[in-house]
């Protein structure tokens, strides 16, 4: 497979990135056209492919344009996710304050799920990892292990219509999520996999507390036709099939933590970032009988601790990048 990334070009932004692994989503459109969001550290950047960024959209009430006291101190974000409903965007936000929601306007509270108070043991009802299934179900995780799987099309302002709740260990928080068409899978803060098929009206488990083997931190985790991909603190890329949870490859990609990565269905393209401020690519030739895992290209970011990447079109010949403390992206093509 000869696929060459190069420089393209910088989109600036309003304001810079915090230093929060997987700081990018994107949700493209037709050709070349795509929505974003960034975390700031006090709200989120949206915009798109021309970076006509929305004003910081804020999970506080409007009326205050910086949080103060102790909402300075207790607000974090945790991820935001970026996806088309219907070709809109729409934008879902975790914080310490419960899980926001945006469809093109300002954020407003998941209606039942926002904190009004921080008690000694709201950690363990915050919402920390979110993605979406089948582009209309919003999958969001929580420190108790529970991962509410929950239906857009009927949103309201008197809450979502919720599909199902699953489980991963009762003990671990759900750290990470990911999910395609029909699959959605689960890593949990015990080094545990959990994978759910989509039914027609329920979850069906496949994989069930799997052992992922490695004692490090994950940061990162994409879903391929055949594999989980998982991405560690210690740049250790690691390969597991999605049908049996065997591992089939480890790679030393990174020379320090992995924070981000990107995978194109149609280019079979797998992206990866890291502190070491290298972005790596690979093929993943999933189409032949013995799937091969090639090297292809490696680009640096010089003085970029970078923390987020996503394909910026559907054919994955462009991708963008983000880099903490860092107002911009950077944008390469082939």
């Amino acid at each position: 497979m000869m696929i060459q990334y190069r420089s393209y070009k910088n989109l600036a932004l309003p304001y810079s990135a915090s230093h929060i692994p997987n700081n990018f989503s994107v949700a493209y459109k037709d050709g070349n056209s795509f929505e974003f969001s960034v975390i700031h550290k006090y709200g989120v950047i949206t915009g798109n492919q021309e970076v006509i960024a929305d004003c910081l959209k804020k999970p506080w009430p409007t009326s205050s344009s910086v949080p103060t006291g102790a909402l300075a101190l207790s607000l974090v974000i945790f991820q935001s996710k970026t996806f088309l409903f219907d070709q809109k965007p729409v934008l879902i936000v975790l914080t310490s304050r419960g899980p926001f929601i945006s469809l093109s306007g300002d954020l407003e509270a998941f209606p039942g799920f926002a904190l009004e108070e921080l008690a000694a043991n709201a950690e363990w009802s915050m919402h920390i990892c979110v993605t979406v299934l089948a582009d209309n179900l919003i999958c969001i995780g929580n420190c108790q292990g529970l991962v509410h799987v929950l239906q857009l099309e009927n949103y309201s302002r008197e809450g979502l219509t919720l599909f199902q709740t699953v489980h991963t260990s009762p003990q671990s928080r759900a750290l990470l999520l990911t999910a395609d068409k029909a699959l959605l899978a689960a890593a949990d803060s015990a080094g545990k996999l959990w994978t759910w098929y989509l039914d027609v009206k329920t979850m069906v488990p496949i994989l069930k507390s799997v052992p992922t083997g490695v004692s490090t931190l994950l940061n990162a985790m994409e879903l391929t036709e055949v594999f989980v991909i998982l991405g560690y603190a210690n740049g250790l890329l690691r390969l597991m099939c999605r049908d049996t949870g065997s591992v089939y490859a480890d790679i030393n990609a990174h020379g320090a933590a992995i924070t981000a990565m990107a995978y194109s269905w149609k280019a079979q393209v797998l992206m990866t970032v890291g502190e070491d401020s290298f972005i790596q690519m690979w093929a993943i030739d999933e189409k032949s009988d013995d799937c091969k895992v090639q090297h292809l290209q490696q680009q640096v970011a010089e003085d970029m601790l970078l923390c987020g990447v996503q394909f910026l079109n559907a054919d994955g010949s462009r991708f963008g990048v983000v880099g903490y403390d860092r107002n911009e992206i950077l944008v390469f093509k082939n």
